[in-house]
């Protein structure tokens, strides 16, 4: 297996394995599958029968999680020192030698159906789903869960294949943190697994999504998707610094200036075939989402100024120290940028990085188009009820 080392003095070490397959490579009956496949994994092997991996990582106190997205799956453990290799071990054989036992698979589909319940019930992840419903097609367009109608149609069968076409030791890579030495792979992924064409992006002819509840505020996702050149993530970074936080261009105007949030934050995502994916995401009332929506697309687009551009690169720099003092933080970074086909080694260099942005930074602006977008969300009912009303009644009872 592909295998990145990175020596960090602590008392504990995060061990990942990534593989790079997610939602996006799925079959349209299967949608869903990915994520089905990371929850059977932690059924058991041959050597460790369901639940042995868990006990093994937690009964010496450290923590075993696994996450799906669109491109990618990773399976990881947080442990002490002491125990690096055992934790190292018990990972490996439950990512490519988990066994599938039947009446597992019919009880975890319930599990996840629960899950997808669950973000149904949750406005800023409908928001969300809207959002890649309306700007994405195939297999973006439905949530990274799938359907109960796919989740159905996934049988034993189904997974053991995807496994065994996808987990592969070639396409893996393991990364630790912590106490081993430092070790570096010459990982790239393999051309079948770079998305290669931009059919997955839809032209709707509308540019809002909104659907209903008995909310008592708007849930909002605005955003796109957009080409940029390769290079773009430590320019991205500083951007996003200008953007957010109680410092930032959006909390300032929108929160502090006009009181219309309580929060709000601007983020971007990486496809494999040099895409991104930005997004705004807010609360607030429904009469104030025109409004809001003109303010942000404003201070999206204003040209950072040099005093700006030198705050935020400090600011930056600064905040990328204390994400990259996390194991688990550090381990992620590394492995999103190797599964997207950008330069991972240059992590540790991220000072002489940021200064790179003093030129490029208002043209990447200008190349993001802020101005085309689209915004979806989950908006109160016209007739929703009044909470104060409830509560009211409620002391009388």
């Amino acid at each position: 297996m592909n295998y990145i080392g990175i020596n960090k003095p602590g008392e504990s070490t995060v061990i990942m394995i990534m593989v790079p397959v997610g939602a996006y490579y799925e079959s349209v009956a299967n949608l869903g599958i990915a994520h089905f496949l990371e929850h059977m994994l932690f059924k058991g092997t041959v050597k460790r029968p369901k639940n042995k991996v868990d006990e093994e990582i937690e009964d010496v106190g450290g923590e075993i999680n696994a996450f799906t997205d669109w491109e990618m799956t990773a399976y990881y453990a947080k442990i002490a020192n002491r125990y690096t290799q055992k934790a190292a071990i018990a990972l490996t054989d439950m990512v490519f030698n988990a066994t599938f036992p039947a009446k597992e698979v019919d009880k975890e589909r319930n599990v996840i159906i629960q899950e997808m319940k669950m973000y149904e019930d949750r406005p800023t992840a409908v928001a969300e789903s809207l959002f890649y419903g309306a700007r994405y097609s195939n297999r973006f367009k439905i949530d990274i869960v799938g359907t109960e109608k796919t989740l159905y149609n996934t049988q034993r069968k189904d997974l053991v294949a995807f496994r065994d076409k996808h987990y592969t030791k070639q396409n893996a890579i393991m990364i630790a943190v912590g106490n081993v030495d430092n070790q570096f792979s010459d990982y790239k992924i393999s051309e079948d697994y770079i998305i290669k064409t931009n059919n997955y992006l839809t032209n709707p002819i509308e540019n809002k999504f909104f659907v209903e509840r008995d909310l008592q505020q708007a849930n909002l996702v605005i955003g796109n998707d957009v080409e940029l050149p390769d290079e773009s993530f430590y320019i991205l970074d500083v951007l996003s610094s200008i953007y957010n936080d109680m410092n930032g261009r959006l909390f300032k105007v929108i929160r502090e200036k006009y009181g219309m949030v309580y929060g709000i934050s601007f983020g971007v995502s990486t496809r494999s075939n040099g895409h991104y994916e930005w997004q705004v995401t807010l609360g607030l009332e429904k009469k104030n989402i025109k409004r809001a929506q003109e303010l942000i697309i404003k201070e999206l687009t204003r040209p950072v100024s040099d005093i700006e551009l030198k705050r935020g690169i400090l600011k930056t720099t600064g905040s990328t120290a204390l994400y990259l003092d996390s194991n688990y933080r550090l381990a992620s970074l590394i492995l999103s940028r190797a599964r997207m086909g950008k330069n991972w080694k240059d992590y540790g260099d991220y000072v002489n990085q940021y200064k790179t942005s003093l030129k490029e930074i208002n043209t990447l602006i200008k190349q993001f188009n802020f101005e085309d977008h689209i915004i979806a969300g989950v908006i109160p009912k016209k007739n929703k009820n009044n909470l104060d009303q409830f509560a009211e009644n409620m002391l009388y009872l």
